[in-house]
């Protein structure tokens, strides 16, 4: 058990994090930091990389 429960916490923080930065507030989000649409959807990675 001792393995399995940060497996679930990682899981449910990615969740909640794709929720927050797409359905919830990604729009806000954008418009804050000024990542364009071509920018979100090109690479995630990259969208994250422009918040610091």
């Amino acid at each position: 058990m001792q393995y399995l429960e940060p497996i679930i916490g990682g899981a449910a923080a990615f969740l909640l994090g794709f929720l927050w930065y797409s359905a919830l507030f990604g729009k806000v989000w954008q418009a804050e930091t000024g990542v364009t649409d071509e920018q979100a959807q090109k690479s995630m990675v990259q969208s994250y990389k422009l918040v610091r």
